[in-house]
């Protein structure tokens, strides 16, 4: 495991988790930040505008806000996105 990937997994802050889903370069790790999220406006941040399509996944799948999954389900530009929200 990178340094980078053993260091996430020690982390438990909410705000640096989503910093590290907003704007690392790295799609694996605002994946596993976006996994380790609790934080709903973070996840609903990330289900909405991450470019990664894994990462948006991952994000609705944690989304208990039923107004923010319905959008997505209805303006996500990737389908499988779109089928995960419904």
């Amino acid at each position: 495991m990178k340094l980078r990937e053993t260091a996430l997994a020690q982390l438990r802050d909410q705000a640096a988790l989503a910093e590290i889903a907003k704007s690392d370069s790295d799609e694996h790790l605002c994946w596993a930040a976006v996994h380790k999220l609790t934080n709903q406006t973070a996840l609903a941040e990330a289900a909405q505008s991450d470019p990664s399509r894994i990462v948006r996944l991952s994000a609705v799948q944690k989304l208990a806000n039923a107004a923010v999954v319905s959008d997505i389900a209805g303006s996500d530009k990737d389908p499988k996105v779109r089928r995960q929200a419904r």
